[in-house]
């Protein structure tokens, strides 16, 4: 891997890579980048069973998005505060993206209609 690559490293590989410190020594030497795949899908994984959860009108999936996007802003103002825009500028941008995404997504999912939404298949159940 590249000295480019490893400073363009995203923040959630980073956080996850912490994660591996946890791990045996020499079962993380064998395996630490299958673990590390893992991991990172698992992350995708969640969002994408947020928002088919969300689809149903699930109540607890919407308070889970919000948790979430918030742990993201967090997450986000923590690396501008280590000045990752310096290190990693494309990293951020994504970053950004991503959160203007989960901004857009929190929003329309507490507006009046879609607690009309929210309601009636709590009603449902």
């Amino acid at each position: 891997m590249s000295e480019q690559v490893r400073v363009d490293v995203t923040r959630l590989e980073r956080s996850y890579r912490r994660i591996l410190a946890w791990y045996p020594r020499s079962f993380r030497a064998d395996s630490q980048e299958e673990i590390l795949a893992v991991l990172l899908d698992t992350a995708v994984g969640m969002w994408l069973w947020l928002a088919w959860a969300n689809g149903r009108g699930e109540d607890w999936a919407r308070l889970t998005s919000a948790a979430c996007f918030g742990l993201l802003t967090l997450t986000i103002a923590g690396s501008l505060s280590e000045h990752a825009a310096a290190y990693a500028p494309a990293t951020l941008i994504a970053a950004a993206v991503v959160w203007a995404i989960g901004l857009a997504s929190v929003m329309l999912i507490f507006t009046p209609a879609a607690w009309r939404y929210y309601r009636s298949s709590l009603a449902e159940h």
